[in-house]
């Protein structure tokens, strides 16, 4: 019975689909107000084909596959990935996210496992000295991460946008007393997440500490995250563009966070689409871990307003609200703005006419400059 079913459905189908033209054939011969309906939703359907496919290119429309640049999923079951846009097996597009604290003082360069990081954020520690936070899907991949050093407040602002687990070695009490009443997911190197670091003799400690993807996995499953999915606000990603649609001159990014020592250069590579990291001096910026340069696809600079809070130099940064931003891909600067309303919410960014920016699928690294600081590309 059920194989007879089968076999006429496709007919009984047919001849509903043939009926029902004919009936609108004949009453769009003779009735005009379906006529004027018919032609609007012909017209409004073709508009939409069109406005999905085009986009502005060198100040010239160019007609391209908005819906594939912007896909969150395709046919074959890959989802881009929550964290950078990826695209992923499905199961493995929203794994939790492990944020780490990084030194940054020049006598521990190159540190290990920052490539590996799917988000840096560079920030102001105290004494004019950067440190990074990186953020790992589900701990990464690295062999080693670090060196690990200490957590500050406003770096507190970023991470709960992701409510990741943070690891970081010590604070000073005011933080501390954050990460506990905020209820934030941790392992403090200085206390019970001892198990999940060593120190590496061949360095001097404090500038030793150190921890790896297969201990942050542990971490993540004694917290029981392992199995949890991350539910935090992504922000749009979309294909990068063709090579041939590239921006094809000498694109120079500079940044002066301090004293010589933190003045960051990206150098626009076009073959790979990635912002090659130079530290002082022209010293390509590697990762320990493989002596590859850092290269990530996207590079987001944020104007945030910082004071001293202590005579040791600390800081603190208002980090809700919104301001200026400059964003880079595809060898392209847009100017606009970053906006965030509490510590929860993301951080999101603009172009000039208020639409929300899409980075290319990859790696991005934040850089929080204050706005005195100089910026040039």
């Amino acid at each position: 019975m059920v194989s007879d079913i089968k076999k006429v459905e496709p007919k009984i189908e047919k001849a509903v689909k043939d009926n029902w033209l004919k009936k609108l054939g004949r009453k769009l011969k003779t009735d005009r107000k379906t006529q004027i309906i018919f032609i609007v939703v012909v017209a409004v359907l073709a508009a939409g084909s069109v406005l999905g496919y085009y986009a502005v290119s060198d100040g010239n429309l160019k007609f391209t596959d908005l819906q594939k640049r912007e896909k969150t999923e395709d046919d074959s079951g890959m989802k881009a990935r929550r964290l950078d846009g990826v695209m992923v097996e499905s199961a493995e597009a929203d794994n939790w996210p492990v944020a780490v604290m990084i030194e940054n003082i020049t006598t521990v360069r190159p540190q290990s496992g920052l490539s590996d990081a799917n988000v840096v954020y560079e920030a102001l520690a105290e004494g004019g000295i950067a440190r990074f936070m990186a953020i790992f899907d589900k701990g990464g991949t690295a062999a080693k991460i670090g060196p690990v050093r200490s957590a500050r407040s406003y770096y507190l602002e970023w991470l709960s946008e992701y409510d990741a687990l943070y690891v970081f070695s010590g604070a000073y009490p005011p933080v501390l007393s954050a990460v506990e009443g905020l209820e934030i997911k941790n392992i403090n190197a200085m206390y019970s997440g001892s198990q999940y670091y060593w120190r590496d003799n061949e360095a001097s400690a404090p500038h030793n500490m150190f921890t790896n993807a297969e201990k942050l996995s542990f971490a993540l499953r004694d917290q029981e995250l392992d199995q949890k999915k991350a539910s935090f606000k992504s922000w749009k990603f979309e294909d990068e563009v063709e090579k041939a649609d590239r921006f094809a001159g000498e694109q120079e990014i500079k940044i002066d966070f301090s004293s010589d020592g933190y003045k960051v250069v990206y150098k626009y590579d076009r073959e790979s689409n990635t912002y090659l990291r130079y530290n002082p001096e022209g010293a390509e910026h590697t990762d320990r871990n493989t002596g590859k340069q850092i290269a990530p696809k996207n590079i987001v600079v944020i104007r945030v307003p910082n004071k001293v809070i202590d005579d040791q130099g600390r800081l603190e940064m208002d980090v809700h609200g919104e301001g200026e931003a400059v964003m880079f891909a595809n060898g392209e600067a847009t100017k606009g703005t970053w906006k965030k309303k509490d510590r929860t919410d993301r951080t999101v960014f603009y172009d000039e006419g208020g639409k929300e920016y899409s980075l290319v699928r990859g790696q991005t690294w934040v850089e929080v400059v204050p706005p005195e600081r100089s910026v040039t590309y």
